[in-house]
């Protein structure tokens, strides 16, 4: 004997709602007209397919879409109520509804909707039948892409003076599916939209004007792939102790207002944003589109965030009772690029040895007081437009043997061209071992430009250590 439930106890429990396309009237050839039901006429089906059209023109997101979906379901569908459902974590709520004459009232039966919902088919009151309390329902559940029933079309027909039917057409109980399905589409469609409204402000706020363009069509040039990049990280200095000074309001608006500021400049320049870490940022340039001159874009960027910083001070000084100060650190080298994120969260970048490094060379400007100090292939790269000068070698750390470390110079150096000679010939004299000459061209050099950070630094080398400079220990 089967242990499967009569048709007639299923039947019961579901308060006489049968499964659409179980109804055995309900058979292809005669779902318009089941038992030589007279089927709709020609007006009636032009109507329906107006309306339905007219509903894929929308999306969730419009304003009064889902009263509209409820309304189709009564003019022209027949119906005298009807409700668009949408579940969230504390139940089923009304996202829209509808009802043919203002005197009557509208409710649903949350286990019916629940019932319809599981089973994912359309469950409706079959013609002549009527709920005991009077009256007959139709409830289309409403599925999204991952096959999770999300909402229903509940709808109602009661005998009124302009409408004396009862129960419900299975003709009618597909128009209610089809409106369902409708109605998922525009769901569906109203969260792609969001999703690539957003995708698409996280990626102008991250890449420049012509790689986000690049991305509409070719969304795989994020595919992970080697290439060489200048990396540049930029960090705002003291900002430990300005944050154990200020209030957490202050500190937040204060960053926010330097990275908005410092971000745009590095758009502007063609580079990209690899991440925000605190009171900094990291950017890099050439990929994933190949550019020109990326490294002197970089150095360039580099040199406007700095002449950025007296505006910002006239901002912020009152507030933080001192100027503010960065240190940046720019290296050029071949790295993997790609997306280091997950396929909900896009985190495109570079890894490699010269970012690495970059990140080094950051924090050595703490360490020597110079704002800006560069790789040996970076300056190598920005060749003619910029005068360089290579400062020193130094022990960083996760590398087995010391840098060179470069400084691309300021504009407004009064002689760069006497300043990198001068700079050179000390550096050369310490190398060698003849500390006094050096230190003696040093402060030759800094009597005439006072403000040259590098030969400061140098000096205070050979004073602390007066033998011969092989490389700068830091650690």
């Amino acid at each position: 004997m089967s242990n499967e439930p009569s048709p007639e106890s299923i039947e019961s429990t579901r308060h006489g709602l049968v499964e659409l396309d179980a109804d055995p009237r309900c058979e292809r050839s005669s779902r318009l007209a089941p038992n030589s039901e007279r089927a709709p006429d020609v007006a009636t089906l032009t109507a329906w397919f107006d309306c339905l059209m007219e509903l894929q023109r929308g999306t969730a997101a419009d304003r009064g879409f889902y009263d509209e979906a409820a309304k189709a379901l009564i003019q022209p569908g027949g119906m005298d109520a009807a409700m668009i459902l949408l579940r969230d974590d504390a139940g089923w709520n009304i996202a829209g509804s509808h009802v043919a004459a203002p005197h009557q009232d509208i409710s649903f039966r949350a286990d019916l909707v629940d019932e319809a919902c599981r089973l994912q088919k359309v469950l409706y009151h079959t013609p002549g039948f009527e709920l005991p309390e009077g009256g007959s329902i139709a409830v289309a559940p409403m599925v999204n892409q991952q096959g999770d029933s999300f909402g229903a079309v509940y709808c109602a027909r009661g005998r009124t003076q302009t409408n004396q039917r009862r129960g419900i057409r299975p003709v009618e109980a597909w128009f209610a599916r089809v409106v369902a399905e409708t109605v998922a589409a525009a769901v569906a469609r109203s969260q792609r939209e969001a999703e690539l409204a957003e995708r698409e402000s996280f990626l102008s706020h991250v890449f420049p004007a012509q790689v986000v363009q690049r991305l509409r069509s070719d969304p795989q040039i994020l595919e992970g792939r080697e290439s060489i990049v200048t990396t540049m990280f930029v960090d705002l200095r003291g900002f430990t102790a300005l944050g154990n000074r200020l209030p957490a309001r202050t500190t937040w608006e204060l960053v926010t207002d330097l990275m908005d500021c410092w971000t745009e400049l590095v758009i502007r320049h063609n580079g990209a944003i690899v991440d925000y870490f605190g009171d900094g940022l990291a950017a890099f340039w050439n990929a994933p589109l190949e550019i020109e001159n990326h490294a002197s874009l970089a150095v360039v960027c580099a040199h406007r965030i700095r002449d950025s910083l007296p505006q910002l001070n006239r901002r912020w000084e009152s507030v933080t009772g001192s100027p503010l100060l960065t240190g940046i650190g720019i290296a050029t080298g071949r790295v993997q690029v790609g997306n280091c994120g997950s396929r909900h969260r896009v985190k495109y970048g570079p890894h490699g040895r010269s970012v690495n490094l970059a990140r080094r060379l950051e924090s050595l400007t703490t360490h020597t007081g110079i704002p800006l100090l560069v790789s040996a292939e970076t300056a190598n790269q920005i060749g003619p437009d910029f005068l360089s000068r290579r400062l020193f070698y130094a022990e960083v750390k996760g590398f087995a043997e010391p840098v060179p470390v470069w400084q691309p110079l300021d504009s407004d150096v009064a002689d760069p061209l006497a300043a990198i000679s001068r700079y050179e010939s000390a550096l050369a004299r310490a190398e060698a071992g003849e500390t006094d000459l050096a230190a003696r061209e040093l402060e030759s050099l800094l009597r005439d430009t006072p403000r040259d950070d590098a030969a400061r630094f140098l000096l205070q080398q050979l004073n602390r250590a007066p033998s011969r400079l092989r490389s700068i220990t830091w650690f």
